[in-house]
């Protein structure tokens, strides 16, 4: 299932999101691989409470994948 993260625009995330009940996976590309300006990444947890009753950790990962564009955004522009 790919997933879009609030505050970066779609066409600069790629990503696959899945999980578990009880863990979670997101792996992607942040900026545009057709120009050579991204970067990849890789966030997971396990060992999570129930994700239907509580999504902390997926807050938490969102958080995580929006600070890493607010920091390398500005690098993974097609100028």
């Amino acid at each position: 299932m790919a997933g879009k993260t609030s505050g970066i625009p779609p066409q600069k995330q790629w990503n696959m999101t899945g999980g578990l009940p009880h863990a979670l996976l997101d792996v992607g590309v942040l900026g545009n691989p057709m120009t050579g300006a991204y970067a990849l990444y890789a966030v997971a947890g396990r060992d999570l409470e129930s994700r239907e009753l509580n999504q902390g950790a997926d807050y938490l990962a969102a958080e995580f994948i929006k600070s890493l564009y607010d920091t390398w955004g500005p690098e993974l522009t097609e100028d």
